[in-house]
């Protein structure tokens, strides 16, 4: 199987610890030979139970890759993991020794819990390395990072995956439900600039002197989703198609800011154009305006439009521009 295909393989199967022990791959030449010996490859899914597999008698979901490898390989029907919880079972995988020999006695690690495994200690990572491996780890970690009383991700994560055998590793720190929440690569946070920007399609469909949903909200609590604006969802007013739009850009938009200039949800694909550096095509984003500027909360020398066609559920349509507003 190769690297591509392994890794939609994963992907389908949700691996939250992948361990991978290359045979030749990125092999230093002073590495000894792994000529004859298999990759290999461990993937752990997080709480998967023992009937959760089709292969295994599950009947309302299917798992075809599982299956297929069941098919093709050995089933077991009498496999245990050493713990009933991750990371003692994450230490057992890795090192070959029961957790409770550890510092850990009962429970499990938090994310700013410090490494529990010793880097003197073997792991299955460390050897396959000693014996001319590639190894990495993709997925949840889950124990520990550093060797600070509580874990401090501004600073470099060590020791961590990459002190105990393991030439790459990227994945999450603890559980899902953990914080922090953030990706780690090797001994650092991967910290990626991310722009969000939350919307929505159109007006609330609300309405007075209706007492069912999704109408009764206010009827029954006195909430008014479009505020003072003339219309609903589906309307020509502005209560079709006013919407909230907010946008966090960290060291890019100043927190606290707004702006009154007139924006449409059409808007996106010229300003990701503008922030990616971009030209559109001529038959592409034709009702597309770089509102980037506004965005970055800068006044620009124009606006960016002059005005917005909109159009109803029923065909109605309407031409709005930057200082009309109908109510």
């Amino acid at each position: 199987m190769d690297r591509r295909s392994f890794l939609k393989t994963a992907g389908a199967a949700v691996a939250s610890l992948t361990t991978l022990g290359c045979a030749g791959a990125s092999r230093s030449s002073k590495r000894p030979s792994t000529a004859g010996k298999p990759n290999i490859i461990f993937i752990m899914a997080d709480d998967m139970g023992y009937a959760d597999l089709s292969c295994y008698g599950a009947t309302k979901i299917k798992t075809p890759n599982m299956d297929a490898l069941a098919a093709e390989g050995i089933r077991f029907t009498d496999a245990h993991s050493p713990s009933a919880v991750c990371t003692p079972t994450r230490y057992g995988v890795l090192t070959g020794r029961y957790c409770w020999r550890s510092r850990l006695k009962t429970g499990a690690l938090g994310g700013y819990s410090p490494a529990l495994i010793d880097t003197q200690r073997m792991t299955v990572a460390s050897l396959l390395k000693q014996h001319g491996y590639a190894t990495a780890c993709i997925g949840k970690w889950h124990l520990g990072l550093g060797n600070d009383k509580r874990t401090d991700y501004n600073k470099p994560l060590v020791p961590g995956p990459n002190a105990l055998g393991f030439d790459y590793f990227f994945g999450i720190p603890a559980s899902l439900d953990m914080t922090p929440y953030c990706y780690i690569e090797n001994d650092r946070v991967v910290a990626k600039p991310t722009l969000t920007i939350d919307t929505s399609d159109n007006g609330s469909p609300g309405r007075t002197k209706i007492k069912r949903d999704p109408y009764s909200i206010i009827e029954i609590y006195g909430h008014y989703p479009n505020g003072n604006l003339r219309g609903i969802k589906a309307d020509i007013w502005d209560g079709g198609h006013r919407e909230p739009f907010v946008a966090r850009w960290p060291g890019k938009i100043p927190a606290g800011a707004t702006s009154d200039e007139l924006v449409c949800l059409t808007d996106l694909i010229a300003t990701c154009a503008a922030i990616v550096g971009a030209e559109l095509p001529d038959d592409a984003g034709e009702d597309s305006c770089n509102i980037l500027p506004a965005l970055l909360a800068r006044k620009p020398r124009k606006p960016a439009r002059e005005a917005i066609v909109h159009h109803s559920l029923s065909g109605m349509y309407k031409s709005q521009g930057r200082s009309r507003t109908n109510r």
